[in-house]
């Protein structure tokens, strides 16, 4: 039996998102061929590589002791996964469940998507990097045991300093920008709708923003299209989401126990969707209610083509900065180099 992982972080790092991919995708395809999900990992238990039968075969105990597939995926796969798939067991449509998780995986994956259509990009800011830093240990160091720092060229100062900072104050700046972002994301999870859209439409918590209303117009559109409606739906979804979907989906459940306007425009203008967006559902469902289900999902195709766009303009960005910063990294560096050789140091 395989040891069952306790903690989610280190059951991610054995079970890559490629290979989540892999796994839903399967399931899918199989839940098509009139298979259960509990024969599906079965199979994969019994012939899959071991990089899937580990999870496979820890889900399937739990599926043996009666728990439903969302329930044995956890720890496995991020709570956006688990959503799209009980949103799915509500009314028996895991197959179309597990496609939208497949799109939640790779919509989750946007910055690897960036980084990987990158290499070019990525090896140039290596390659400015890495002359800067050679530049740094192995002639600027080594003529500051010399001659003062005080009596170098104002070029040569900024060289030696761009070097420094990445041999020695690199680590301190990437833990902080990744606190940074972690403890922003969780504080404006917990805000209310005002106060975040201040913050949700700017360069990369856009980005989140839409990949989180993605996810949820994916499962709402699903459940939705079986006839179960909003007071059932959104409970439900709340159980198993991200911390920052979560915060939005109790303001929806709010709004829809007030008894004001219970439209599916009214109850979804929490700050995840554009009011544009809000105005387009209201338009398309005031008179039709049994269309929600089709409005939501025409809504998160536009959301899908939002973050396609958005990797797409971020890898332009990252060419373009990556040239320049090459450039300027390399200029510096050599002019840095000369001056000292000019002034005899």
């Amino acid at each position: 039996m395989p040891k069952k992982f306790s903690n989610e972080w280190f059951a991610q790092r054995t079970f890559k998102r490629k290979i989540q991919i892999e796994f839903v995708s399967d399931m899918a395809v199989s839940l098509r061929c009139n298979l259960s999900p509990k024969e599906h990992l079965e199979q994969v238990v019994k012939f899959g590589s071991k990089k899937q039968a580990i999870p496979a075969n820890y889900m399937l105990e739990k599926m043996r002791a009666s728990k439903p597939l969302s329930v044995a995926m956890e720890g496995w796969f991020p709570p956006v996964v688990i959503q799209a798939i009980r949103a799915g067991e509500s009314n028996r449509k895991i197959d179309e469940a597990l496609d939208n998780a497949v799109d939640a995986l790779n919509n989750g994956g946007i910055i690897g998507k960036i980084l990987g259509s990158n290499a070019y990009s990525l090896f140039l800011l290596f390659l400015g990097t890495a002359a800067n830093v050679a530049a740094f240990l192995f002639i600027f160091e080594p003529k500051l045991e010399e001659v003062s720092l005080r009596y170098w060229s104002p070029v040569s100062k900024i060289a030696y300093d761009i070097g420094y900072m990445f041999v020695y104050q690199s680590s301190y700046y990437v833990i902080g920008f990744s606190l940074f972002f972690f403890l922003w994301g969780k504080f404006l999870g917990r805000k209310t709708s005002k106060f975040r859209s201040k913050f949700d439409n700017l360069p990369v918590f856009k980005e989140y923003r839409v990949y989180n209303a993605t996810t949820l117009l994916s499962s709402l559109s699903l459940m939705f299209k079986s006839n179960i409606a909003p007071n059932a739906s959104l409970p439900l979804i709340e159980k198993c989401t991200t911390g920052y979907l979560k915060s939005h989906i109790e303001l929806m459940i709010a709004r829809l126990g007030s008894g004001k306007n219970n439209s599916i425009g009214s109850v979804m203008a929490t700050g995840l969707l554009s009011d544009g967006e809000l105005a387009r559902i209201e338009v398309l469902t005031s008179k039709n209610s049994r269309s929600i289900g089709f409005v939501l999902d025409m809504s998160k195709q536009q959301h899908q083509k939002m973050l396609d766009a958005a990797v797409t303009r971020y890898g332009v960005i990252l060419q373009a900065f990556s040239m320049i910063y090459t450039a300027s990294m390399i200029l510096v560096t050599f002019i840095g180099v000369s001056a000292l050789n000019m002034i005899g140091l």
